[in-house]
């Protein structure tokens, strides 16, 4: 079986999906689906439709040169042995939820068409029937991306729309010793109305 490079791996995105899904245990029951290394491609595949919420914390490698060949990296499995999910297949997918979060770098970036605006990984999930996407548009620090998810999620829980969550804490990283825009700016609410 193929395996991923250990080098590619995110610090913390298990433990970002590990509180993810510990505050979604206590509050609601099968609601949410977090994707992260361990996951295949195969994986999300068969459970793309089912859940309210996806959330996806991976690689997101933009290829400027071909924007068909921007890929999301999920851990490598029979059908994808480079465990490369390219935005061709993600425009055909079809998945459906309230809520997909994109915790990754630069999901928002991409090459810009003449025809369709800013192809990236967040456009493609855009063409599918997805209620709200939250997304980056730059590259993002992976320790303090994790932190910030776990944070907005809390928020989410707590009965707030998926905007209003994402503006709270926003807010109280002003407030913080991150207050840069780096550490806050990139990540943005899109609502699809599809």
């Amino acid at each position: 079986s193929a395996k991923l490079n250990e080098n590619l791996k995110l610090k913390y995105a298990d433990q970002e999906i590990d509180k993810i899904s510990e505050l979604f245990l206590s509050t609601r029951t099968n609601t949410i689906k977090n994707f992260g290394f361990k996951a295949s491609i195969e994986e999300f595949m068969s459970v793309e439709d089912t859940f309210s919420f996806i959330h996806i914390a991976t690689h997101n490698i933009v290829n400027s040169k071909n924007p068909w060949m921007t890929y999301m990296l999920f851990h490598p499995d029979s059908s994808f042995p480079d465990g490369k999910l390219y935005l061709p297949i993600i425009y055909s997918l079809g998945t459906k939820a309230n809520c997909l979060i994109l915790s990754g770098c630069g999901t928002g970036m991409g090459t810009n068409s003449t025809n369709e605006g800013i192809l990236s990984v967040a456009h493609a999930f855009s063409c599918n029937p997805i209620g709200n996407l939250v997304l980056s548009l730059w590259n993002i620090d992976d320790e303090y991306t994790s932190e910030f998810m776990v944070d907005l999620y809390g928020e989410i829980i707590n009965q707030k729309s998926i905007g209003r969550s994402l503006s709270e804490i926003k807010r109280e990283r002003i407030k913080s010793s991150l207050n840069h825009p780096f550490f806050w700016s990139s990540i943005l609410h899109y609502y699809n109305s599809l």
